[in-house]
């Protein structure tokens, strides 16, 4: 005699034993079904995030980084920007470097200061 297999995603160990299932394996089950669907969710929530910041890339408001600006401003390629070179800046630019010196907590001393 042939009998068929479990079902399609039914619980071996409860296969055949319908009506009296184990509580503690229900709700262990049930448990993992939400954690499995919060995960899931935010997963969905990250990478839709990520999507649309590569979607949005560099607009033309938005600031260069301090390491453009250097190699933008920076003529004699000495790594630091002496006063004819500050003069040069922006206004845009002059605030773009100094959100970044407020955020970052530098104090623009440039290489090798205390």
């Amino acid at each position: 005699m042939v009998t068929a297999g479990p079902s399609p995603g039914a619980c071996l160990s409860c296969e055949g034993n319908r009506d009296n299932l184990n509580p503690i394996h229900t709700q262990t089950t049930n448990n993992m079904n939400k954690a499995l669907t919060i995960l899931l969710g935010c997963l969905a929530l990250a990478a839709t995030a990520h999507a649309q910041g590569a979607a949005k890339g560099k607009g033309d408001n938005q600031a260069d980084t301090p390491a453009e600006l250097l190699a933008k401003y920076d003529k004699n390629r000495d790594g630091m920007l002496d006063a004819s070179e500050l003069a040069a800046l922006t206004s845009e630019d002059r605030a773009a470097l100094e959100q970044h010196r407020r955020h970052h907590g530098h104090h623009g001393r440039g290489k090798g200061g205390p």
